[in-house]
């Protein structure tokens, strides 16, 4: 059977003023979330990016941590954008992976040559 510590906002304040968080295992500490369950209760999310151990402990003066949670707030991988031309046979206009594309043919569209409906102009016309 597991056994509930019970912790002070006194013995935690201590711990973490004497203890240096170890942030050497996350690449870039800017570009994660942290969140904290808070002896009060309830979870707390940090507003800010930490960028240092310091920082960290600095948001933790107010509501000291149980429990601490790290996830990845934003791509840390640029994702490319490709760049196309408009399927349409005449048109030289770029298009990328946000504008339509024709569900038969799977090419994409500009706006004035998109289909009406799921398909290009071309492939409403299909029998």
């Amino acid at each position: 059977m597991s056994r509930i510590l019970d912790w002070s906002e006194d013995e935690l304040s201590s711990y973490y003023l004497d203890t240096e968080i170890d942030l050497s295992w996350i690449d870039k500490s800017s570009r994660h979330q942290f969140r904290w369950k808070s002896l009060k209760g309830p979870w707390i999310t940090s507003d800010r990016r930490i960028s240092s151990s310091k920082k960290l402990i600095e948001l933790f003066s107010n509501s000291m941590p149980t429990d601490v949670y790290v996830s990845t707030s934003s791509s840390s991988v640029p994702i490319p954008q490709s760049v196309d031309i408009c399927g349409e046979i005449n048109c030289s206009k770029n298009v990328t992976a946000f504008d339509f594309r024709c569900f038969t043919c799977r090419k994409r569209f500009c706006d004035a040559h998109k289909g009406t409906g799921i398909d290009c102009k071309s492939c409403e016309n299909l029998p």
